[in-house]
C-alpha cells in the first residue's frame, strides 16, 4: 500500500514539503509516528475523528504510533488565542478522562502497533502546573 497516495485521496494531505522524500521514507521500514491529544473531556469527539483515522491508516501500512495523552497539559488550559479558555481540571477530572478516552482509541488502532504515553508524567514534575 502506498499509504501517502491513500492519505492525499481521502484528503488528509493539503500540501508537502518533500512529497518524494516522504512518499519514500514511508515505503521503507515502519516509522513511528506520534499524535498528542489532550483529555478535555471523558470521551474521544468528532475532533479527534481526522488524527486517529490518520493514525489508523498509517498502521496500516506498518507504521506505529505513538499517542501523547496529555494529562499535564490538559491542566494547563488553552492558551490558542481564543476568546474563552477552556475550564481547568483537577488532576482526578484530567485522569478519569484519559480512563475514559484510552480505550476508545484502540477501536480504530491496533494495540500491538501504539504505545501510550501520559505527558504529565514528566510534565508535573517541573512544578510548572
Amino acid at each position: 500500500m502506498d499509504v501517502l497516495k491513500e492519505l492525499k485521496a481521502r484528503g488528509f494531505i493539503k500540501q508537502f514539503t518533500d512529497e518524494a522524500g516522504l512518499s519514500a521514507r514511508l515505503n521503507q521500514e515502519p516509522l513511528t509516528f506520534y499524535v498528542g491529544f489532550d483529555p478535555t473531556g471523558d470521551s474521544l469527539h468528532v475532533g479527534h475523528l481526522l488524527p486517529v483515522m490518520c493514525a489508523a491508516w498509517l498502521q496500516r501500512a506498518g507504521h506505529r504510533a505513538l499517542i501523547i495523552l496529555g494529562g499535564g497539559t490538559a491542566m494547563v488550559g488553552d492558551p490558542s488565542g481564543k476568546d474563552k479558555t477552556r475550564t481547568l481540571l483537577t488532576r482526578e477530572q484530567v485522569q478519569q478522562n484519559l480512563e475514559g478516552q484510552r480505550p476508545q482509541f484502540l477501536r480504530f488502532l491496533n494495540q500491538e502497533q501504539t504505545t501510550f504515553l501520559d505527558n504529565s508524567d514528566w510534565l508535573l514534575s517541573l512544578n510548572y502546573v
